[in-house]
């Protein structure tokens, strides 16, 4: 897998994540749920941060592939 299709599918998967937890915020906040409560802001922050973890990992994996090691 190339640099660029790794970084490409983990930008996908970071901008799918943000679009599911915002559908999640919605459909809460209609059905008249509060998330205040829960941490829900700070779930989020958690998910992008893995997330970012996770997406500098497969690059520094691609980066190793792409030079041989």
């Amino acid at each position: 897998m190339t640099r660029g299709t790794a970084v490409l599918i983990a930008w996908l998967g970071l901008l799918a994540t943000i679009v599911a937890l915002s559908g999640l915020a919605i459909w809460a906040k209609m059905r008249g749920i509060d998330l205040q409560g829960v941490g829900f802001h700070e779930a989020i922050g958690g998910l992008i941060g893995l997330l970012g973890v996770a997406l500098s990992a497969q690059i520094h994996n691609s980066r190793r592939q792409d030079d041989g090691g």
